[in-house]
Order: C-alpha cells, then sequence, then structure tokens
C-alpha cells in the first residue's frame, strides 16, 4: 500500500532524471556543436533560395523545445521528491535531547539499556517495516518500565496517567507517540514519515532518559 506507492514514485523519479539528464545533455551537446562549426549555418535544406538552414532550424524549434521539457522535468522531480522525502531510508533518532529537569528515580537498567540499543539499531537500518517495528517496541520497552517499577493500571495508558507533566515536562509527546503507535498497530500498511519517526522515537528516548533508567 504506502510502501508500494512509495516504489512506484521512486521509479518514476528515476525516469524523470534520466530524461532531463538526456535532454540537457543533447540540448548542450547541440549548442556547443553549433558554435563550434558556425559553417553549419550555411547548410541549405530544400535547394533553392528559399530553404532554411539546419542551424536556423535547431534555434527555432528544438532549443525551445529542450528547454520546455527540462522546465516540465524539473517540476516533475521536484513533486516526486517532495512525494518521497518523508520515507527516507535513513531514519536519525540522535536528534538532541528534550530538555529536562532530570532527576533520577533509579540507577540505568542494563537490561532497558541494552534492549534500547537494539531499538536505535532497528531504526538505523531505515525503511518502513523496521521503523514501524522500532516504533512499536519502543513503545513496549516504556510500558516494560512502566510494569517493572510498579506503576500502577491495567493497560499501559493508565501507567502512564499516574506520571504528570509536572513530574515529566514532555509527557505531551511521550502521548502523542504512544497514539502513534497504537495507529501503527491498528491499521495495516500506514506509513509514518521521517519526522513522526524521529519526534515518537525521541519521545520515548527522553522519558527513559529522564526516569534514569537510559
Amino acid at each position: 500500500m504506502e510502501e508500494e506507492n512509495n516504489g512506484h514514485f521512486g521509479a518514476w523519479l528515476v525516469i524523470a532524471i534520466s530524461l532531463f539528464i538526456f535532454f540537457a545533455l543533447v540540448f548542450s551537446g547541440g549548442i556547443f556543436g553549433s558554435l563550434s562549426r558556425p559553417d553549419t549555418g550555411a547548410v541549405r535544406v530544400a535547394g533553392s533560395g528559399g530553404g532554411f538552414s539546419l542551424l536556423s532550424l535547431w534555434n527555432s524549434v528544438f532549443v525551445p523545445l529542450f528547454i520546455i521539457l527540462d522546465v516540465v522535468l524539473l517540476g516533475l522531480i521536484a513533486f516526486l521528491w517532495l512525494k518521497l522525502a518523508p520515507y527516507k531510508p535513513y531514519y536519525s533518532i540522535w536528534q538532541k535531547p528534550i530538555a529536562t529537569t532530570k532527576k533520577a528515580k533509579v540507577s540505568k537498567d542494563k537490561e532497558i539499556v541494552r534492549y534500547w540499543a537494539r531499538i536505535a539499531k532497528l531504526a538505523k537500518e531505515g525503511g518502513q517495516s523496521n521503523i514501524r517495528l522500532a516504533i512499536l517496541e519502543a513503545d513496549a520497552l516504556v510500558d516494560f518500565f512502566l510494569k517493572k517499577y510498579s506503576y500502577e493500571g491495567e493497560t499501559m495508558a493508565d501507567r502512564l496517567n499516574q506520571i504528570s507533566e509536572f513530574d515529566v515536562p514532555h509527557m505531551p509527546l511521550v502521548w502523542k507517540a504512544h497514539r502513534l503507535r497504537n495507529d501503527l498497530a491498528h491499521t495495516p500498511g500506514l506509513g509514518v514519515s521521517t519526522h513522526q519517526a524521529q519526534e515518537a522515537l525521541t519521545a520515548f528516548r527522553d522519558f527513559l532518559i529522564h526516569m534514569g533508567v537510559l
């Protein structure tokens, strides 16, 4: 679905770039060729007096045509690039942590640190399936922390409700990341953009850092 559309956009982008390069090379080759052979203008087509030169044909027909084609292709390339930009294959989650008034409640948890390293590796590999899985796993890791450190509630939402924004200033971003996880878990084929992935993974990471376990 989303990945299939991205593949189509990618294929058309390659075709558009290839055609743009081809027309640009032909155009520049013709321009430089006509400049290096000024006698081309003396070659007449259709004989007696009323013919026209190959150079005038090139300048009046092909030059404007190639310029128009290249402008159209540039527009197409820009459109396809914008369509594909949110789904770049590489996702960096190593953004600067959100500023917090960190007060470590517990010492670093080696199990959580080790598992987060696996999530980070998965995210760096890129691709929609890896990014989706990284977000699901990061959300599960946060819930693992909540259960391990005795936050009460039947669901993860109940456990998150035990933590106020006063205790963790960026809790709204954690909730947003958790909602994204739910959307991904319950909507097959739902795509996630680079910005969404970075924001969600950074929110989960900063929450664990703030709580002192990462």
